[in-house]
């Protein structure tokens, strides 16, 4: 009797691991798709900022080209074809 008791037990004890570690698996799986989606909404957001960052790069550029015709411009005297 005291063997079936120790036994009934240790069943009992496995069930409640076995239920743990099946849960323990569902939450890991969750958790990794949610990590996998995560990783995707940072890859596009790395994507927009790296387009707005070249976007900003290139106005900056027009922007430096166009006061450098302006000073030269003014360096060189030009007025709007009138002279000084």
């Amino acid at each position: 009797m005291e063997l079936e008791n120790r036994v009934g037990r240790v069943e009992k004890r496995l069930d409640a691991t076995t239920k743990l570690l099946y849960a323990g698996m569902k939450m890991l799986v969750q958790m990794q798709k949610e990590n996998r989606g995560a990783q995707k909404e940072n890859r596009r957001a790395q994507t927009e900022t790296r387009e707005a960052i070249q976007a900003l790069i290139e106005a900056h550029l027009r922007t430096e080209a166009r006061v450098n015709r302006l000073v030269e411009a003014i360096l060189r005297g030009r007025t709007n074809g009138r002279n000084k």
